[in-house]
This record gives C-alpha cells, structure tokens and sequence, in this order.
C-alpha cells in the first residue's frame, strides 16, 4: 500500500505578509474623469508595501469623509487590505500556519482537516471572508451531527478567526458571538430533551467524566502488579505522574534524573505530519516534540517509583543489552522488541482491569490522567504547580477541564430537587465512614500507598475471595466514575 504524504496548496503571497504595520495617505484628494479619489500606501510587517486608492466620489467632501473613515479604521485595526475566499484563507491557515508555525500534532491535523474539507468548505468554500457573518457561521455550526465535532469545530472557527482578525483578514470577529450562541441553543436542546425524556439523568449525563479515587488507584496498581507485572510500571507512571499515553510511551531511562527524583518529559510518539523524509519501510511513529509548548517538562518522582524504574532497567538490560549499544536511551515501557511500544499493546490488560474493577466500559486510559488530576487537587495542591506538571498552559484549564467534581449538580430539570436530597443522604452516610486515611503528599507518599495497597488487599486474596473483595471499589465509599458537568 502506497502511503500518501502531505500535499500542500498554492501559496498566496498576500497571505504572509503580515499585519499592517503603517500607512499614509497622500495630502491632497486626487480629482480625476470628473470624480474625487483617496491615495495611499500600506506597509505590512514583512516590509511590502502596496498602493490602494478608493475612489468615485462625486464631491470632494464625500472623499474627505470616507479619508476620516479609513484612517479610523486603520487605526483600529478594522481595514481590509484585501479579499480572500474561505477555502483560500483556511488553505493559508491550516497548512502555513499551524503546521508550518504552530508545529501541531498530526492528530490535531487529522481533526482540523476533518472539519475544514468535510464541512466548512463544502457549505461556504466560496464565500468571500470578509462576508462571513454570525447567521452564517450558525448555519455552518447546524451542520455537525455530534457533539465532538461540534467541539472540534468550535475550536477551529475560534482559533481562525481570531488569526483573521489579527492579520486584517476580517472586519470583526463573527465566530465568538456564533460560537456563544450555539453553545446557549445546544445547552437549551439538551435541558428540553431531559425534561421530556423518562430518564433525564441518561440525557444530562451524556458527557462522561470519570476519575478513581485514592483507594481505586491502588487497587488498580495492585492488580495490575499481580496479574501482568511488565504492563504495572506504565500504570504506575500514569497514576503518579499524570502524563498523556503518548508521552509516556516515549520516556527513556535517560530521562530520569534519579539525584533530583525529577522525570523529564519531552516529547511523545506520535506520526509526523509530513512523512517525507522518513525511509520507505521505516516505522512511520517516531519520537516527536510534546503536544504543546507547555508539554515541555519536569515531574517530580517519589522514591517508590524511582525504585520500580531501576528494577524495569536492570530486567530490560538483561533481555535487551545484546541488541542495544546504549541501553541509557531505552524506553522506560518497550515494546516486546525493546523499541517504542504503541497505545494498543495497553489495550487488552487494561480492558481486563477495568472488567475486575467493575469500572465503566467507556472508561479510557486518558481518565487516569483526570484522576491523577482530580486527587492532587483534593489534597490541595498548588493549581499553579500542578498545571505544571499537568503541560497546561494554565491552572484555570487545568481545573475546569481535568478535575472532576465528585457530585455534580443538575440544573433545568423536574428531578432536581430529588437529587439534591439523594446527595444529602449520601453525604449523611459518609460521616460514618471510618476516618480518612491521612492526606498523601504531591506525587506520593510510600507509607500512604503501601497502607492502601494493604487495605485494598482481601483475605481470600491467595485464595478464593472474600465477600467483601468480591465487592468492588465502584460501589462503596463514594461515587466513583463519578459524571461531572
């Protein structure tokens, strides 16, 4: 199979020049074939400079007039140089633009494009940009038929009309008040559908968050170090270290630093947007930059980890010292050859795990980083620190998107009132629980997982199981897997 690479559109030179970066106008209002015109050049911040004229103007008042107008609008960032169609600029944005400047990933690639080509340039491909208005872009937005692409789309009309606007593409930005817009009709569809719907917690609840607790976590840690021992090290890491699958399929021995108990992140395996340069029959999934540029990082370790990936290294230079000459590069989770492994090979442990647990079907390796998350910010540490280490950009999107609140709240439905009271009683039954366990100290506090990998322990375990181990962790202490708006 002949693998397609990148293809990029024709260059318009238009588009890479920049903002505008000054003007001026000519003294005198030029009068010419008996009508009055406006003259004036334009320097952009790549250094071009081009010549406009407005003109048709029957007095030379009305050329006055519009003067004062374009100068207004120039100052304020208004004036459109030019005239480019959608697909023009998104042609310019997508390819130019955020792979070229932005280096994005080839996922987010992948999804841009998706909703760029399938979508946004069948409906108004050839609609001049600056004629895009809000009762366009929400006809636009009507077209996407579910809610992640909804989401997609909101992130790509966001982030390219605020490119737009910025590179004087637009008169104004149109995509924010469309995007509110949509979001308050789709917020109203759903409260609607719930209070019609004889289970309106099935409609409300339809964005899943899930997360596992303290006493989860370890017994997932537990069982994983029973039952498959070379998959425990890679769940380990997730749970105390909260990094993405990608990025922690790419750690190498190398990047701890076992003096400063640090691990260093920086990069991910992931495919190249363009694969041009990669051998025909090489693997296609190298070692790339992080996702982001906050990606870029360091981790704080506790030592019970450090002494896992030591023991993973001795075993690892024993099966594969022959094959490699510096085994200091070698991945802290290989493959079964001892090169990179790939999120797949995960797939079939943890699918196992989750069936013992009783956790969710639906329940994802990326919520262990919303639980990593979810349990640093219960315990109360830093937000600024823990986005951080999270490789956000901020503490706010750390908080709004990665913690789960443990009992939502419904709002705009006839039940509301009787949740409410459910949770009440949930909150009188949990006074008395036994005490909690004393809170662990960012990223691990040995003596608090080794406490609640003992408790997590049945008797029966080298047996047959207990009734209370035949129990899961999903149906006592609170309400895990828990949905949060």
């Amino acid at each position: 199979m002949k693998r397609k690479e990148l293809e990029y559109p024709p260059k318009n030179p238009d588009l890479f020049r920049g903002e505008i970066a000054s003007w001026k106008f000519r003294e005198n209002i030029t009068f010419a074939h008996k009508r009055y015109s406006i003259r004036f050049r334009i320097t952009f911040a790549d250094g071009t400079t081009i010549s406009k004229e407005h003109g048709g103007f029957k007095t030379k008042q009305e050329a006055l007039e519009q003067k004062n107008e374009l100068i207004t609008l120039l100052s304020n960032h208004q004036y459109v140089p030019y005239r480019i169609t959608v697909k023009q600029f998104f042609d310019h944005w997508l390819y130019y633009y955020m792979i070229d400047d932005r280096k994005i990933a080839y996922g987010t690639y992948m999804s841009y494009r998706n909703v760029i080509y399938n979508y946004l340039v069948p409906k108004i491909g050839d609609m001049k940009l600056d004629t895009v208005d809000r009762g366009v872009l929400l006809d636009v937005l009507d077209l996407f038929p579910s809610d992640p692409l909804l989401n997609m789309a909101y992130a790509v009309l966001g982030a390219s009309f605020r490119y737009a606007k910025k590179t004087n593409l637009i008169y104004k930005n149109h995509a924010e008040a469309a995007i509110l817009i949509k979001r308050k009709l789709r917020r109203k569809e759903i409260n609607n559908k719930a209070a019609a719907a004889d289970s309106p917690l099935e409609i409300i609840t339809s964005k899943r968050k899930y997360f596992l607790n303290e006493e989860e976590i370890c017994r997932l840690l537990y069982l994983t170090k029973t039952q498959f021992p070379d998959f425990y090290l890679a769940v380990l890491l997730a749970c105390t270290t909260g990094c993405r699958i990608s990025e922690l399929i790419a750690l190498r021995f190398c990047d701890v630093d076992y003096r400063k108990k640090e691990l260093t992140v920086d990069g991910q395996i992931g495919r190249p947007i363009d694969i041009s340069d990669i051998p025909y029959g090489d693997r296609v999934y190298q070692r790339v930059p992080p996702k982001t540029h906050a990606g870029t990082r360091t981790i704080p370790i506790p030592d019970f980890v450090l002494d896992e990936i030591a023991v993973t290294r001795e075993n690892y230079l024993k099966k594969f010292g022959e094959h490699y000459d510096d085994c200091y590069q070698g991945f802290l989770c290989p493959s079964p050859t001892g090169g990179a492994s790939n999120r797949g090979i995960y797939k079939k442990y943890f699918n196992v795990l989750k069936e013992q647990m009783n956790m969710p079907k639906d329940f994802h390796w990326h919520d262990l980083r919303h639980s990593f998350a979810t349990v640093m910010e219960k315990n109360h540490v830093n937000l600024k620190e823990l986005s951080e280490v999270m490789g956000h950009h901020s503490s706010d999107f750390t908080l709004g998107t990665y913690v789960v609140k443990e009992q939502p709240i419904y709002e705009g439905i006839g039940e509301y009132l009787d949740i409410i009271e459910r949770a009440a009683q949930e909150s009188y039954l949990s006074r008395a629980s036994p005490v909690k366990p004393q809170i662990m100290e960012y990223p691990g506090d040995p003596s608090f997982f080794t406490q609640l990998l003992e408790q997590a322990r049945a008797p029966g375990s080298q047996g047959e199981d207990s009734p209370e181990d035949e129990k899961s962790l999903a149906t006592h202490t609170k309400i895990p897997y828990n949905y949060a708006e």
